[in-house]
């Protein structure tokens, strides 16, 4: 799904990705993204981050609160001030790409986040083990069961408001220093009556200041473990 108030712009991007074969949807401004995102479950998401009434980072903060979309790969199309990038980040989008850049740095991303999102196993095969609390307590720990650049879904039984913020730190396999942060509940998935029934109690969570260099270690190492479980899944 393409998100931009400007015409023009969604003609463009849209013939972008029509020549590489995609199905494409769009919407005139963030709240029609809203509106429709639900209905037609995108694998994949791109706004652009300046719009009127709804900026790209509140629309994306929006979706991340759907249970149901929480996990579809958001990109924000923003120009290169730093204020704005780190809005960006800051909304819990899966990635962020800066102004100027070209057809094939566009396609390349969405084909990446497409792949993760047409995958009907978690992002990450592994459990990732997360101490988190609140008011600076680090008292709790739980397994992560999906990982993106922008959050997790995080597997616990303790009783978290939406909109409520933990500390947590997480060890991304193969790095050697825990990656530490703030977060927001997005939604939860309560034992009864949950949500997603596909997914364990627990609670959606959005990163709120995950650094570069933690939030590029999780991309890379959420790609590289799909192509890994793509490689597994040719040679059955």
């Amino acid at each position: 799904m393409l998100v931009d108030d400007v015409r023009l712009m969604r003609g463009i991007a849209k013939s972008y990705f029509v020549r590489s074969e995609f199905q494409v949807s769009s919407a005139r401004s963030g709240r029609e993204a809203l509106q429709m995102a639900p209905a037609i479950r995108p694998h994949l998401i791109v706004i652009d981050a300046e719009m009127p009434e709804m900026s790209g980072p509140d629309c994306c903060r929006q979706l991340k609160t759907n249970p149901g979309l929480f996990m579809t790969p958001v990109i924000l199309l923003t120009d290169n001030v730093e204020e704005k990038i780190e809005a960006c980040w800051s909304s819990g989008c899966d990635d962020v790409l800066v102004r100027p850049f070209g057809r094939r740095e566009l396609l390349t991303v969405a084909r990446q986040y497409a792949a993760l999102s047409n995958r009907t196993t978690p992002r990450i095969e592994r459990n990732i083990l997360v101490t988190y609390g609140t008011g600076g307590a680090m008292e709790w720990h739980d397994y992560a069961h999906n990982l993106s650049a922008g959050g997790m879904y995080l597997a616990t039984r303790k009783e978290l408001e939406p909109g409520s913020e933990l500390q947590i730190e997480f060890l991304i396999p193969r790095s050697d220093q825990p990656s530490r942060c703030r977060a927001r509940v997005a939604w939860n998935n309560r034992e009864e009556g949950p949500v997603r029934e596909d997914l364990p109690t627990g609670v959606g969570l959005e990163f709120i200041d995950l650094d570069p260099v933690s939030r590029r270690q999780v991309q890379r190492f959420v790609i590289d473990s799909a192509c890994m479980q793509v490689i597994r899944d040719e040679n059955r």
